[in-house]
């Protein structure tokens, strides 16, 4: 019964990790318009957010296990660390815009040009791999 209680408990604290970086990644957008925040961190943001909100996963979800683990631990990463690079000011704000903006859409935004940015990673990678093997 305890293992049943606390598998539970796990399994909702890995919901609730998920549900704040949907938010989080809507953050990280509004921040990149934000005034207050450093040019050089919103390029790095620009990135986050494009693969956050991208289409396109740079591994698959189909495939088994490297799929899911992409999102999984990638995306956390990535998003958690552009998180601590925003002044807790701008964040704040940022994160009651996208709250609101999340109330009013109900749906998570797709930002198409990091479906471009994830094509043109695929396609280097194959042009390396050719050059390497060819």
């Amino acid at each position: 019964m305890l293992l049943k209680s606390s598998t539970k408990s796990f399994v909702n604290k890995i919901y609730n990790y998920i549900d704040i970086l949907k938010l989080d990644s809507i953050a990280l957008w509004f921040s990149t318009k934000h005034p207050e925040t450093s040019f050089l961190i919103k390029i790095f943001i620009w990135f986050v957010v494009a693969y956050a909100l991208s289409p396109i996963d740079l591994i698959p979800d189909f495939i088994p296990i490297l799929g899911l683990l992409d999102d999984l631990i990638l995306l956390a990463i990535t998003v958690t660390f552009a998180v601590k690079l925003i002044p807790v000011k701008v964040l704040g704000r940022c994160r009651a815009l996208a709250q609101q903006w999340f109330d009013r859409q109900k749906k998570h935004p797709t930002v198409y040009y990091g479906a471009i940015i994830v094509v043109a990673i695929w396609i280097s990678l194959v042009v390396m791999i050719f050059e390497l093997y060819f």
